[in-house]
């Protein structure tokens, strides 16, 4: 059995739901996800300002595309970003219905 990274798991996840494109934030909880992100070929990194610019335009892509939206946000401090990562996920699923 192959040993993988959590980072090398995410993608690999990511991959097979298809993702294409994600959004983010460099930081240094996610280093493991962007060091396995940064040799692929079939799935490209699209760096963001900050946590709402990244929501909208994953969800925008979603839209427009179709496909899975994902946004990659490392931690940090408690704020009020996280709030607006689940406000536009749920404006997006309720949208749908």
């Amino acid at each position: 059995m192959q040993k993988l990274s959590g980072g090398q798991a995410a993608v690999d996840s990511l991959k097979i739901e298809n993702v294409r494109h994600v959004f983010g934030l460099i930081g240094s909880a996610t280093m493991e996800m962007f060091d396995a992100l940064y040799g692929e070929s079939e799935m490209g990194f699209i760096g963001v300002h900050d946590e709402r610019t990244g929501a909208h335009m994953a969800d925008g892509y979603a839209r427009a595309s179709g496909g899975p939206g994902v946004i990659v946000r490392g931690l940090c401090l408690p704020d009020m970003s996280i709030v607006t990562l689940f406000r536009r996920l749920t404006n997006r699923l309720c949208s749908d219905q």
